[in-house]
């Protein structure tokens, strides 16, 4: 009864659970080559890819969980101290419901670099040995900050509403709309999030595929802006 919507969703699933074709792989492995010529081993983009702390954090904190733009740094401070003692092994110094909530964001996979992981899967896959090696190390550093980006956005997020909040916050609603604070600042990649002009198999899709892996972060601050 709605053809617009029937029209747009059936596209929308087709591409989700259509298998990749060798158009992808090729797509795929043209993108992998251009991340590596301007992201990997480069220093600068590490820094640059940090720089979302400061500017489209702050704003979603604001946004979506109530949080003052005088506190968003202060909270962000404190989840990136509660991360780095987690991952060194001090543990012991956190509360124990900031470290269930990391426990969380680890088990749930919020914790990884989605950039990372679509615009390197395909060239992973066709590389062995050294090469495969080679390509890892050079997004190292990048694929590192974003796992900071991500995990200091969503703790600091969550640390922020529960102490707004007091006794008897609801603990999954706050880490949810954390998660959500996260994914509005950073992006949400993989073929899930593709633009309608980008799905599917037809010629203007490949094309327009090719051109969207640096476009994801810009075109979600937009949307986020609107």
């Amino acid at each position: 009864k709605q053809g617009n919507i029937y029209h747009d969703v059936m596209k929308y699933i087709d591409e989700v659970l259509r298998n990749q074709e060798m158009n992808d792989r090729v797509i795929g492995i043209i993108k992998g080559l251009a991340v590596l010529k301007y992201i990997g081993f480069r220093v600068a983009s590490p820094l640059v890819n940090l720089t979302a702390l400061v500017t489209s954090v702050p704003a979603s904190m604001h946004a979506y969980g109530g949080i003052s733009f005088a506190d968003s740094p202060k909270y962000l401070v404190r989840a990136m101290d509660a991360y780095f003692k987690y991952l060194t092994g001090k543990e012991d110094q956190l509360d124990a419901d900031t470290k269930k909530a990391l426990d969380e964001i680890h088990e749930r996979g919020w914790h990884n670099a989605q950039f990372n992981r679509e615009a390197m899967s395909v060239l992973n896959s066709k590389l062995e040995g050294g090469y495969q090696t080679a390509v890892r190390w050079s997004m190292f550093l990048f694929g590192k900050t974003e796992q900071l980006n991500r995990v200091s956005t969503i703790l600091g997020s969550y640390l922020a509403m529960r102490d707004k909040t007091g006794k008897g916050f609801a603990r999954d609603d706050v880490l949810t709309t954390a998660k959500k604070i996260s994914d509005r600042s950073h992006g949400i990649y993989g073929k899930e999030t593709l633009p309608y002009i980008a799905q599917g198999s037809n010629p203007a899709a490949q094309a327009a595929k090719m051109f969207y892996i640096f476009s994801k972060f810009s075109h979600t601050y937009l949307q986020n802006m609107y």
